[in-house]
């Protein structure tokens, strides 16, 4: 997770998750080289670092695929 400087948590923040401000809110997903994660309608990510990622937004959770 990413958590912008100065910013109040006030409940779990999940994996690769950018959150800030007052209380801290979600901005977007984000890889661990610091890329903006953009899913598209098969909920599948690959970042130019080489590493996929899946999201599952019923459980809004982002998982690395092997």
């Amino acid at each position: 997770a990413l958590i912008g400087a100065g910013s109040v948590i006030t409940k779990n923040v999940p994996d690769y998750a950018a959150v800030w401000g007052n209380p801290a809110r979600f901005q977007y997903w984000i890889c661990k080289c610091a890329a903006k994660m953009n899913f598209d309608e098969s909920e599948k990510f690959s970042c130019s670092c080489d590493e996929n990622f899946k999201l599952n937004r019923k459980s809004n959770i982002v998982t690395k695929c092997p």
